[in-house]
């Protein structure tokens, strides 16, 4: 809907998550959900980014994933 009310000027960007024990690096999950997430037909679907905010007992760590189906 907001999409549609906004011309398409408004949609999914992508989603973030975080690992409060560990790196922010992405985990087999994070890659298979995000793989499965881009893969759609939707026009938003095709491309979208995936932030980790992680942490471990000596520094907080961030990191930034794009994904882009060629299909």
């Amino acid at each position: 809907a907001r999409q549609k009310q906004t011309r398409g000027l408004c949609g999914f960007v992508g989603m973030w998550h975080t690992h409060p024990q560990m790196e922010s690096n992405q985990s087999r999950v994070d890659i298979a959900g995000m793989a499965e997430l881009v893969a759609g037909t939707g026009h938003n679907q095709r491309r979208a980014l995936m932030m980790i905010f992680g942490r471990t007992s000596t520094e907080t760590t961030a990191a930034c994933y794009v994904y882009e189906s060629l299909g």
